[in-house]
């Protein structure tokens, strides 16, 4: 069994990531994210759609009820802009990023390319 924070796989194999609904619930996503970066080719793509329970209180509330009741295991409830953060603070660049609000908790959805000069930007 493999993990996030250590990806079998060699630096520059792959043209893009996926990482769906995943972030949240790891206890040190900026580790994942520099695997994922590692693996990518240059200027290889990240998508990586992520619920946002940080986006609204009452969605930090509804998650917090739901750990309590079914154990699920929420290790960060990111705001759409903490998210995108971590992203471009993790060797991204954003070329394409919304929200989705009509689901029970809103979904970012982020596309994005490894950045090969190094500079932390957003588009």
């Amino acid at each position: 069994m493999h993990d996030a924070y250590s990806l079998p796989f060699d630096k520059g194999m792959f043209d893009t990531v996926i990482c769906c609904s995943a972030l949240h619930n790891m206890v040190n996503p900026e580790k994942a994210l520099s695997e994922m970066n590692r693996v990518l080719k240059p200027e290889g793509r990240l998508i990586a759609p992520t619920i946002c329970q940080g986006e609204y209180f009452k969605h930090k509330l509804m998650m917090t009820i739901f750990k309590l009741v079914a154990g699920f295991p929420v290790f960060h409830k990111f705001s759409f802009e903490e998210l995108s953060n971590l992203i471009t603070e993790s060797g991204f660049i954003i070329r394409n990023e919304e929200v989705i609000r009509e689901m029970v908790f809103p979904i970012a959805y982020i596309v994005a390319e490894l950045n090969i000069d190094g500079k932390i930007e957003s588009v």
